[in-house]
This record gives structure tokens, sequence and C-alpha cells, in this order.
């Protein structure tokens, strides 16, 4: 009995916590995150103390975007390891995911501290300062890093946007040609890339890069390639050929790149024209003006008579972005119908239009956006409005692009090319730019959109002229 009794005491007993933990592995690498939950949550009622098990439950419970579960999951990962630098870091990402990005930069100020030498420690935090603004200090931090890693592509990419986001043109031009190139069909890839060469009567293929809303930014740089003497195709989203008809260009559909690259001498990344057109910066080409259709009955028959009745067009959502970081909802922008002698009319595509009859706004606010074809047609319906009230987005760049006067309601990290903290655009004289002070914060942006648009309808209801701003 005594020899049972010792053998017993050399034999672990079986740990009920482990064996979850060795499925919720699995079930990870498999990709089966729902599974990997349920059984983190199962490890964690046997071992409440692995820390581990926390961060890793936050984790999948951040990719599944379920960010108020996975702060509380990293903030007891922080109880039990208050010095770990990862998990400083991962709850860092998280804050910023919830738009906290003052909190962010905290989390990443201390795990530089408790870990100053970690390259993706020191990244994050740079990242961080970026968005609260601190552009001087971020670049500082990707000097450093570069420093020490000079190949890392992603690090002279971050630090291109920054120097643009500066204003700084000429270094910035140069840092972000480091981004990585667009996929391409192999044929189109064999052949050699413009790089600023003298092209004078050569063929030159611009193939596709960004989002629509850039992509009606670049354009502007296609008139000084063709001034160059260039015969210039330009591959884009089909839906965007009906806008660019007045561009000097063959318009190319994106997936016609498949058939090869026989007709053309040279390539080129749309948005690669900037660098090597203008290097220096010293030139902001005039925007591409949009060719217009004419407005179609059903937008004749919405539009009221002109009168002294102020048209606003709105957007507050960019339908290319999820949800969480696409903008306002319509409740926060319906108070501008409030304003007297002022209309709302929906610019809003995508999923963000069905919030007009979902909240109950939809006889407040003549719908466009959603009956709108394509680009050219909701470049037509802006057309129509006396002043636009626009988050980030398309619909932003075409009125700019049509010299629309127009609010823009901008985050605490907008695009780099609204710059950092002017007012007015570089690229379109027609904006003025309203900026968040706090992140998440539009209460003021909205209040001081509603003064302008007060101010200039009681103008046009005393039949004045004069400007908007």
């Amino acid at each position: 009995m005594e020899k049972a009794l010792a053998l017993h005491r050399t034999v672990p007993a079986p740990d009920p916590g482990r064996a979850h933990w060795l499925r919720a592995l699995a079930h990870q690498r498999r990709g089966n995150t729902d599974a990997a939950i349920a059984a983190l949550h199962e490890h964690l009622r046997h071992c409440p103390e692995d820390a581990g098990a926390w961060l890793s439950l936050g984790a999948a419970l951040r990719r599944q975007w379920r960010l108020d579960a996975a702060l509380v999951s990293y903030q007891r990962a922080l109880q039990l390891c208050p010095r770990d630098p990862a998990v400083w870091s991962s709850l860092g990402r998280l804050w910023a995911d919830l738009g906290q990005h003052e909190q962010c930069l905290r989390a990443h100020r201390r795990a530089v501290e408790l870990d100053p030498t970690r390259m993706a420690t020191r990244i994050d935090c740079a990242h961080a300062l970026a968005d609260v603004g601190r552009l001087e200090e971020a670049e500082r931090y990707l000097d450093s890093c570069l420093r020490q890693e000079p190949g890392r592509s992603d690090l002279r990419l971050a630090r291109g946007l920054l120097r643009l986001q500066a204003g700084r043109l000429r270094e910035g031009w140069e840092d972000y040609e480091a981004r990585p190139e667009a996929p391409l069909p192999a044929a189109i890839r064999l052949l050699p890339r413009w790089r600023g060469e003298r092209v004078a009567g050569r063929r030159i293929l611009i193939t596709p890069e960004g989002s629509a809303a850039e992509t009606l930014w670049a354009v502007r740089y296609v008139g000084m390639l063709a001034r160059r003497g260039a015969s210039i195709s330009v591959a884009c989203d089909p839906a965007l050929h009906r806008l660019l008809g007045a561009m000097p260009a063959r318009l190319l559909k994106a997936q016609d790149l498949a058939s090869g690259a026989e007709g053309f001498d040279l390539r080129c990344g749309l948005q690669s024209l900037p660098a090597l057109l203008d290097p220096r910066g010293a030139t902001v080409p005039e925007p591409f003006v949009p060719e217009l259709p004419a407005p179609q009955q059903w937008m004749q028959e919405l539009l009221p008579q002109q009168g002294r009745q102020l048209r606003v067009g709105i957007v507050w959502q960019d339908p290319a972005l999820p949800p969480a970081s696409a903008g306002l909802s319509i409740g926060q922008l319906l108070p501008l119908a409030l304003v007297p002698q002022l209309r709302l009319f929906s610019l809003q595509s995508g999923q963000a239009a069905t919030e007009l009859p979902r909240n109950g706004a939809a006889g407040m606010v003549t719908d466009l956006g959603s009956r709108c074809e394509d680009a050219a047609e909701l470049a037509s319906a802006i057309a129509q409005m006396d002043v636009c009230v626009l988050v980030e987005g398309l619909a932003l760049h075409l009125a700019g692009s049509l010299g629309k006067p127009t609010l823009a309601l901008l985050g605490r990290n907008a695009h780099w090319l609204h710059g950092a903290r002017s007012e007015g655009s570089r690229w379109y004289p027609s904006l003025r730019l309203l900026r968040q002070e706090q992140p998440g914060d539009w209460f003021a942006v909205l209040r001081e959109a509603t003064a302008l648009l007060r101010g200039w309808a009681d103008v046009r209801r005393r039949g004045a002229t004069g400007g908007w701003r």
C-alpha cells in the first residue's frame, strides 16, 4: 500500500485546463475562431491566472471585432503581467480600434519603456504618435528603426506618408515609392517601368492603384504626362470610365490587362506619377474636371426649383471603408435639417444609405445617392447642390474636382491628402476642412458646420451675393 501511495505521488494529476488549451491552439491553426474562443474560456475556467491565455482570448475576440470583451481580456492579462511589453502593445492596438488614440499612445509608450530594443514596439509607437498628430516625433521613431533595418520598405512607406501629410512632398514622394506594387498579370509585370526618362512618342500603360477616390485625385497628373508627348492608356475600375471620359488617354478595364502587354512600351503605377513628373513637389496640378452626364429625369423630379432654398448634399460614411471607421451616422447630420431655408439631399451610397428609412429620416432628407448608377451620375447630383457636407471618400473628391463649395468632415486620423492642420486644401481649393479636436468627437465639427451653413443660408434668404466662407 505504501509503495502504491508513493507511486501516485510521483505521477502528476491530470490537468483539465491543458486539454482545452491544446484544443484552442488547434482551432486557431485551422482558423476556427469561434471554437478557439470557447476552448479558451474553458481553459481559463480551470486556469484563471494564465496571462497568455487571456492575451490569446483578447486577440481572438479582437479579430471578431468584439472589442469590449477583448478589452476586458487584455486588461486581465495586464493585471497578471503588468510589465509584459507584449500585453501593453496588444492593448495599444485595441485602443486604436476603439478610436481612443491618446490611450493607445500611452500603452505603446509603456511598451517601449519596458522593451526599447523591440522593433515592432517602436513601430507601433510611431503609428500611435502619428494618429494624435505628433508627426515629427513619429518620424524620429521611424528614422531610428530605419537606421537599424535600412531595407524595411514598410517603414519607408510609413515615413513617406508622414512627410506627405506634413506637406514635405519632395521627401514624401521618394519614400512613398517604397509601397508594394499592386497585383498585375505576369505579362504586364515584364514591361519595363517608367522611371521619369523622356517618354515622347512612347506608349505607356498607367496601371491601377488605390481607391476610386485616390484614382480621381491622381489622374490630374495624366495631363502633365500627355504634354510630354506620351501615348497613354489608363487602366481603372469600369465604374469610373464615364466619369473620366475627358481625360487625354485611352481608358482600359483593369481586367483587360490579363490579355497581355502587346501595344505598350512602358508601365507606371498611377500613384507614381507625382513623384516622376514633379519630384520636387513644386507644382500642384489643377484637379481633373469630371465629365458630367445630364441629370436623369428622376433626379430633376426630386430637385426643387432653385429659389432661395439652399440645396445641401450630405454623405456621412465612406462606403469603401468598414462602418467602424467610415465616418458618422445619419442621426448626427440630421439636425442640419433644422437650419431655415435649407434642404438636405443624401449623396450617400452603399449600405449606409439604408439608414435613411431605418432612422425615420426619409421625409427629412431626399435620397439621390442610392439611385446613382455610377460615379458620373453621382458627380451630376453633386453639381446640382449649392454646398456639400461630406466625410472622406469619392464624393468629397468629386465635389473638390467640380469646385463645389464643400465642408469636409475629417476624423482625427485623416488621409494624408488633407494635411495635418490647415483649414484649406492644397489639392481642392473649394474645400473647407473641419477637423476633430479629439478622436471620435464630432460635436465641435458639426457645430461649426451648422454655423457656416446657417450663415450662408441667411445670405441666400436675403438675396445677397458673396462667398460662403
